[in-house]
């Protein structure tokens, strides 16, 4: 790894060499051997050097952040031509890696005598020194590097994300039992509220972003408004599927279009981001697909989905007993992971200016309100509205963010990535607040009907004659209302 390191002009004279890149990792310490090589004109006297923080809130400085060395004398005739002498020493500075992002480290030197000439010199990770003239006095000189502090992949946030996959998987196994194939099928022959939704999705949705992006000065790197407009163009996410079935929508037409959604994202993804997203790409930047993620959240929606069918067909008392279970067991998941989610991310707050947060929240819940609207313009009924409208917003934003980081080199694709993290936690919110006060009105003021266990025969009459219908048709007409 190539050393940041200075010289004097042509004399090639190091002051400062660190062996490596200052690059750290968020909420941890790395200790970095630095070389001093420093000349000086006053042997026998002790210069301070003072290292600091430009920002103390993305890195800090754990060891040596003041010393002092003695100017000893030289022999190299080479620098002999303005200094008598040099203070040699190596040490270890420890720096602390706080929040994501790029500062500097500044090292200020101060000598004992005011006539004492000090040469100027600024650093970058891939410069050497540049000095000014020598005739450029002054008793105390700054020098600067550059520290960069990156995203570490903590063990709770690969705990919170096996977790997340697990919950995942098996509340669409849930789902698949509660499936209708009749409403899919129908869906299917008469596409009508799929096609508004892929509609709402791939056309409202991707030009929204854009506008966004464009009326928002979301920030000087044009990557940050590259995000935004990105999230406006995923897919829709499987959350709204739990919310569908928390709002009593209409789950088979949400499993459907989400599934829809997501193949058609391989194709419409790039059909944006290829036009419309290259006013916000700069010329140096290559915006990568995450396509391998994204046949990943194919897999684990059709998987568990399946595996819930099969169940349902094969074993219905099964399918009943999980679905008595899986709407407590949903909301108490939403809740754990709503407190597991921003105390393992709480740092992203940090990162977080207002207009981020505006952006984050225009883009869903305008989502909501267009996609609702269109749906009951087009006469849909009240369940499939919320189905339509919980889908159009609710985008699956985790592949916005895993284009952003793939497209940038880091730390600059986590920090353009800002606006995929604003989009992702404020997307919740009103559903969140919408689900816990319909949950707690069903209770208080709507009665259920007791749950069949066992296999009773009913008689129905049929042009005179009696018709045997078994406890497995009772069982398949109560998962369906379930």
């Amino acid at each position: 790894m190539d050393a940041i390191h200075n010289n004097i002009g042509s004399n090639l004279t190091d002051y400062f060499t660190f062996t490596e890149p200052l690059l750290l990792f968020m909420f941890l310490a790395k200790q970095f051997p630095m070389n001093i090589s420093f000349p000086c004109t006053h042997v026998g006297h002790e210069y301070s050097f003072i290292l600091s923080s430009h920002s103390e809130e993305i890195f800090t400085i754990g060891s040596n952040k003041s010393t002092t060395f003695t100017c000893i004398g030289n022999d190299n005739p080479l620098t002999q031509v303005y200094t008598i002498g040099m203070v040699k020493e190596s040490i270890d500075v420890q720096l602390h890696g706080k929040l994501l992002g790029i500062s500097k480290l500044q090292i200020v030197i101060s000598g004992p005598d005011p006539d004492e000439i000090i040469f100027n010199g600024t650093s970058s990770k891939t410069k050497t020194f540049h000095t000014a003239e020598p005739d450029a006095r002054k008793t105390q000189q700054e020098f600067v590097f550059p520290v960069t502090v990156l995203r570490s992949i903590r063990p709770i946030d690969k705990i919170f994300m096996i977790l997340m996959t697990a919950f995942l998987f098996l509340i669409t196994l849930g789902f698949g039992c509660k499936l209708d194939l009749g409403i899919v099928k129908e869906c299917l022959k008469k596409p009508v509220a799929p096609g508004i939704g892929f509609g709402c999705q791939y056309l409202v949705m991707p030009l929204l972003g854009f506008a966004i992006a464009k009326l928002l000065p979301l920030d000087v790197d044009r990557s940050v408004a590259l995000g935004i407009f990105v999230c406006g163009t995923c897919p829709g996410g499987g959350i709204s599927n739990i919310y569908t079935y928390l709002l009593d929508g209409d789950v088979s037409l949400s499993i459907t279009m989400t599934f829809l959604s997501t193949v058609a994202s391989l194709g419409m993804m790039p059909l944006w981001i290829y036009t419309l997203g290259q006013l916000f790409v700069d010329d140096e930047y290559n915006i990568t697909i995450p396509y391998i993620n994204m046949l990943q959240i194919i897999a684990l929606i059709t998987v568990p989905l399946f595996v819930g069918i099969f169940i349902k067909y094969k074993f219905l008392k099964a399918a009943l007993k999980i679905l008595k279970i899986l709407k407590p067991v949903t909301v108490i998941g939403i809740l754990l992971f709503l407190c597991i989610g921003l105390y393992s991310n709480w740092y992203i707050f940090k990162l977080f200016r207002p207009l981020h947060i505006v952006a984050g929240c225009l883009l869903p819940y305008l989502g909501y309100i267009i996609g609702g609207a269109i749906a009951a313009i087009l006469k849909q009924p009240f369940s499939r509205v919320k189905t339509i409208a919980l889908e159009t917003g609710m985008q699956n934003v985790g592949v916005a963010y895993l284009l952003m980081i793939s497209s940038f080199p880091p730390p600059h694709g986590d920090l353009s990535s800002v606006a995929p993290m604003a989009s992702a936690l404020m997307t919740p919110f009103p559903p969140f607040i919408v689900t816990i006060v319909y949950l707690i009105y069903k209770k208080c003021f709507k009665k259920y009907e007791p749950v069949i266990d066992e296999e009773p025969e009913v008689k129905v009459g049929n042009e005179g004659q009696e018709v045997k219908v078994n406890g497995e048709q009772l069982l398949l007409e109560k998962l369906s209302s379930v």
